[in-house]
């Protein structure tokens, strides 16, 4: 995904319905401040998705959307991208605080953008390969500060079996960035 096929995304999705106000709330939120991480050999080069969703949450719009925009639909086929419409629940999994850290997207009213040290969080639920890469990639790159997201993890309700997962998956990323060990101390 880069910046381009976001934009045409927000685009398509803003000629099919109207909306209070639509969340970029994957990896895809990156390219809004850092559209180089959608360029060839970057960490979201290869991705053919960005997340929304629909705050306040309408499923008649949602199911609009996905129908038109998401994976397997004409749009998809015809472009190579497509948009994933997820339920507002998924913020359940982000740290306090983060609909007051959403960034408005520049040029596209009503659009906003999830905050990388949010993103962080999300990711580590997720914990999939991909997530670690780009987490290790942000840190590396000074694009995502440890310390804040340490924090928001922490700040951040959890089931005790999710502790140990998010944690965890934190130790991989910080393994893999020179220096992390210092960050892992509080760990």
């Amino acid at each position: 995904m880069n910046r381009a096929s976001l934009e045409e995304l927000l685009r398509a999705a803003a000629e099919m319905v109207e909306f209070e106000r639509i969340c970029i709330i994957g990896s895809a939120s990156l390219l809004v401040d850092h559209p180089s991480l959608g360029e060839q050999g970057q960490p979201l080069a290869a991705s053919l998705d960005a997340d929304f969703v629909l705050l306040p949450e309408d499923a008649e719009k949602a199911r609009i959307l996905l129908a038109r925009l998401g994976r397997g639909r004409t749009f998809a086929s015809e472009k190579g991208f497509h948009a994933d419409i997820l339920r507002p629940d998924i913020t359940e999994l982000f740290p306090p605080g983060w609909e007051e850290r959403l960034e408005p997207m520049p040029g596209f009213d009503g659009v906003f953008f999830l905050e990388a040290a949010d993103l962080a969080v999300a990711k580590l639920h997720a914990g999939r390969p991909k997530d670690v890469e780009v987490l290790v990639h942000l840190l590396k790159e000074g694009l995502l500060d440890a310390d804040v997201v340490r924090a928001r993890l922490d700040a951040t309700p959890l089931r005790e079996k999710d502790i140990v997962k998010l944690y965890a998956v934190w130790e991989r990323v910080l393994r893999e960035v020179p220096g992390g060990e210092g960050l892992r101390a509080e760990t």
